[in-house]
Order: C-alpha cells, then sequence, then structure tokens
C-alpha cells in the first residue's frame, strides 16, 4: 500500500489535483450536484443542498451589510447548530477569517487570541455568550453576531430574508497566499499558537480525502466535535462533498442523546476523536445498547486500543475503521490504514499526496526502515505557517516543505508507518526506549482496566521509571491487589525495561484538554510528587 524509496514513503495513490480556485468556487459544485439532497438534520429541522447554497449566500449579504469586509477576523463560540455552520462556511467563502480553538476558552485564552489574531468580530451562540459578554470591555468586538434572536445582538437567522451575493465573482490571485482560517492549538506547551490556513489547504485536504474513496453513497454522518475546532468544520464540508446528510448534535449533552440521535436518524458514519468514540461505546455496552446502522467509525485524534475495537465490533455493525494520523499544521489527514482493514495496528500508509520521512533527532538524518525518529510530513494542505512566530514556524517547517510533528515512530519495510510516542513523552528506561502506547494496550487487556495512561518518573540509576496511571473500571476496586496484578500482568507480557517500576497511581480520571488528548504534562507533575520508584 505504500512505496518506499531513498528513505522517504510515498503514497501508492495517485498524486492529487488540486484546482486553485476559490474555497466556494470548488465547494458550490457538489452543493449544486446534490441539490435534492438534505444536507444537515438539526433536531426536526432540515437542510436540503439547494437551501444550504442559497443561505450561504444570504448569510454573506447579511455579514456585509454590518460592517464585515473581506479579510475581517471572527472568535468563533459556537456549538453544533445549522446556522452555526451556514455562519462560519458563509464567512469562509466570502474571504473574511474565522478564528478556531479547541475548545471552549478561558478568559485568558479569549484576550490573547482576539489579540494575536485581531479579530474585531464574534460568532456566539446562547450557551457561550455570557462569557463573550463578559470580556466584550477588554475584546471590544465591533459586533457580536448570535445564531438566535437575542435583544441587543445581531441574529444572523435575521439574513434569511435578505438577496444573495454572487459569491463566485469573488477571486483570490493565489489561493495559497488567501487566509481562510486560523485555527489555535491547545498550547499545552504554553500560549496558543495560531494555525494559518489558505483557501487552498482547505481544497487539498477535500481532494485527499476523496480519493481514498472510504465512503458509501448517502452516509448519514455524526460528528461528535465541536464548531470551536477547526476540525469539526473540515468534517462536515468533507461530507458536503459526497452528498451526506449530517445530523447536528451537541457533544457536551452527553452519550445518551447521541446514541438516541444515532438510532433515530440511522447514522451510518460516526466521527470523533479516540476518547469520545471510546466513551460513546462503553456508555452504550453499560446501558445494553447496539447502535447497528452505524458500519464506519472514523477516528482522528488519540489512540484506539484493540481492547476499544472488539467493543466498537459489539455495538456497531463494524465493517470500515477510519483510525487516522493528523496534525492541525498539516490540516488535513495524514495517514491512515485501508477502511476496509478494521485495524489499529499501525498508523496507516500515506494518503493520497503525502509522504512521509522519518528522521534521527539529533543529525536530521533520514532513518531506513526499522529505526525510530521524528515522523514529518510532506503534505499538499500543509499550513502557511504560525500567525505572527516566524521562528516557531522555522522550527517546524524546514525549506524543503517538510513539517516535522514532533511524534516519535519508525515505517517498516511495507510501508506501514508506526507510532511511538510524542518525542517530548519517550521513556527511556535501563537504557531502552519504553513505547508508552504499547504498554497502554498490555494493560487496558485487562478487565479491571478502564483508562490507563503511561508517564516516566526520573529515576538516577536507569534514566526513567514506567508508571500507570489507571481508572478503573469500579472505582472502589483501585486497592494494592490490584496494583500488584497489574504490574504482574505487565511482566509477564514485557521485557524487563517495560516492566513499571514506577508503580501504579489509581485515579477517578485523565487529565485531558478539548480534544480529547491525555495531557501527560500534568500527570508527570503528580508523579514527580511520588516516591513510589522500586528497581
Amino acid at each position: 500500500m505504500a512505496v518506499v524509496k531513498d528513505r522517504i514513503v510515498y503514497s501508492s495513490y495517485p498524486d492529487v489535483h488540486v484546482p486553485e480556485c476559490t474555497l466556494y468556487n470548488f465547494m458550490v459544485q457538489f452543493l449544486k450536484k446534490y441539490a435534492d439532497r438534505t444536507a444537515f438534520i438539526d433536531g426536526a429541522d432540515t437542510t436540503s443542498y439547494a437551501q444550504l447554497l442559497s443561505r450561504l449566500r444570504q448569510y454573506a449579504t447579511g455579514f456585509h451589510k454590518n460592517g464585515v469586509r473581506r479579510g475581517d477576523r471572527f472568535i468563533v463560540a459556537v456549538d453544533n447548530s445549522t446556522d452555526a455552520l451556514i455562519s462560519i462556511l458563509a464567512l469562509m467563502f466570502s474571504g473574511c477569517v474565522p478564528c478556531f480553538s479547541s475548545g471552549p476558552r478561558t478568559t485568558r485564552e479569549l484576550a490573547y487570541q482576539v489579540k494575536d489574531a485581531g479579530a474585531s468580530f464574534c460568532l456566539a451562540d446562547i450557551d457561550n455568550l455570557a462569557s463573550i459578554i463578559d470580556e466584550q470591555p477588554q475584546c471590544r468586538f465591533k459586533k457580536i453576531f448570535v445564531t438566535k434572536e437575542t435583544p441587543g445582538f445581531v441574529a444572523v437567522t435575521s439574513f434569511r430574508k435578505l438577496p444573495e451575493m454572487a459569491l463566485e465573482d469573488l477571486r483570490e490571485p493565489d489561493t495559497k497566499k488567501a487566509l481562510c482560517a486560523i485555527a489555535y492549538t491547545s498550547g499545552t506547551t504554553g500560549d496558543a499558537k495560531g494555525v494559518m490556513v489558505s483557501q487552498y489547504s482547505f481544497v487539498a485536504a477535500i481532494e485527499s480525502m476523496k480519493a481514498m474513496n472510504c465512503a458509501e453513497d448517502k452516509e448519514v454522518v455524526i460528528i461528535l466535535w465541536s464548531l470551536f475546532s477547526i476540525s469539526a468544520v473540515r468534517l462536515f464540508m468533507d461530507g458536503l462533498c459526497i452528498g451526506a446528510a449530517s445530523v447536528m448534535v451537541k457533544p457536551k449533552l452527553g452519550t445518551a442523546k447521541i446514541m438516541e440521535a444515532i438510532n433515530k436518524h440511522k447514522v451510518t458514519v460516526v466521527c470523533a476523536s479516540a476518547a469520545p468514540m471510546q466513551r460513546l461505546v462503553r456508555d452504550a455496552l453499560n446501558a445494553g445498547e447496539t447502535l447497528r446502522s452505524v458500519t464506519f467509525a472514523c477516528s482522528i485524534g488519540g489512540t484506539l486500543l484493540e481492547s476499544s475495537v472488539e467493543q466498537m465490533r459489539r455495538v456497531f455493525d463494524l465493517r470500515r475503521l477510519g483510525h487516522s494520523y493528523g496534525l492541525t499544521e498539516a490540516a488535513g489527514v495524514v495517514l491512515a490504514p485501508p477502511v476496509h482493514d478494521v485495524t489499529v495496528a499501525f498508523l496507516g500508509y500515506p494518503c493520497p499526496g503525502v509522504r512521509i520521512k522519518v528522521v534521527d533527532v539529533d543529525t536530521r538524518e533520514a532513518l531506513p526502515a526499522g529505526k525510530s525518529g521524528e515522523i514529518c510530513v510532506k503534505i499538499p494542505s500543509v499550513m502557511m505557517g504560525y500567525l505572527n512566530k516566524p521562528d516557531a514556524t522555522k522550527q517546524v517547517l524546514d525549506p524543503e516543505g517538510w513539517l516535522l510533528s514532533g511524534d516519535c515512530g519508525y515505517y517498516d519495510e511495507e510501508g506501514r508507518v508506526h507510532y511511538i510516542d510524542r518525542l517530548k513523552d519517550t521513556i527511556k528506561c535501563r537504557g531502552y526506549h519504553v513505547p508508552t502506547g504499547e504498554l497502554e494496550q498490555v494493560i487496558s487487556s485487562m478487565a479491571e482496566v478502564s483508562e490507563v495512561a503511561v508517564v516516566g518518573v526520573p529515576c538516577p540509576q536507569n534514566q526513567d521509571a514506567p508508571l500507570a496511571f489507571v481508572v478503573p473500571q469500579a472505582p472502589a476496586t483501585g486497592s494494592a491487589a490490584l496494583a500488584e496484578k497489574i504490574k504482574n500482568h505487565v511482566a509477564a507480557r514485557t521485557p524487563s525495561h517495560m516492566n513499571l517500576y514506577g508503580g501504579v497511581v489509581f485515579t477517578d480520571s485523565l487529565p485531558r484538554n478539548e480534544m480529547g488528548k491525555v495531557l501527560k504534562r500534568e500527570l508527570r507533575k503528580i508523579a514527580a510528587a511520588k516516591d513510589t520508584v522500586k528497581l
């Protein structure tokens, strides 16, 4: 499924042709092609592709009549709804720049992003409006737009009576330089960086997705990301390009509501990062529910465990698994295994148009198959750079266009790419690298374990000692006896350098960011206060 040549892994797919047209002129072909189909299902309301096209043009007119101009930047503070998504797309299609985050912003994050992006407008829904109003004296937005009628604010629903803007007449001389969105990273190592995404990047990412032919006709999709995140917008756009119907749900409402929507609308595709996907499946099993209309589980972000895939088989009619690897800076999916393989044994093969190499972290030389180092990516959809941070951009994008992922991994002779760990999270014990993901898989196979994360604690004799933070299936089961059982389970199945010399710590939950990624830096802080190392 991949070609390895001169220590570079090439995609087996033909290179994708990326048309250099505006994002609107690219998307409009699909909106017209599927005009009679349902685009969105939002509670009792449905929106056809034809209605969507009309409203996009009307909303573009509405924003313009309210003083919004090309290049203006918007803070996006909305959860999933049809009007929120139409507003975001109308802004992007008319040359404005929505600013996304990884989830609801703290006061500090909002102030920082408004200043960094130079945002002069805000799009908010009722659930998030109060926090925006509280910060208005500092943010000084020219106008705050809302998704429902609210006194004192401009409701986008009022735009439905306006004439349609001729968006096809808008031109961009170079779509690779036409800023379309700013996506702020989770900021786990300091202030969040604003990833600049061009119109060309969106088109390239969609063309790559289409070339993989993962979808079937007339899919019904549910996306468990909030529209705070650029990932949600990309996935909704992917759905529009295949004529799918997307069911609007707010992930924060919980799995019971999500399961109800899946069964009611006979959803065929569930898109989520690993943690929400695993939570949905676990809660369905605990409730004795099955979701047999679902044939395709699409997981981007985080690590799916083999035990979770087995649970998914019990809940879904699982025929396709898109366990994909992507980066915010890549602005698209980088690696994916063939969806019909239904495997999490490796990260995947390069997606259409993607090239991969693995480099030595010290010499930066490209490594052969089987040697671990930093995964580097060359992809057509790559970001323009970090907003206002040229030095940080140079640290991750080299002059040849290779993006440094910050992830440690390797590729095999067949071109399959395997993930080991984040470089900053790597553990070395007794001179050997400890693949924490593999260790977590071993521990999670135990019936008593619900979730697990492994970190290293400093050890003078042997560099790092692996320590497991474990969420037990039943809180009362976290005991010294279970800790010993877990350590013995690991010792019987792994080399000695992977043994849990740091011990086992039971916890009610693992700290995560809004994208569901475990914050191992927080776990290391807890581990640093414990003296559990035994060698």
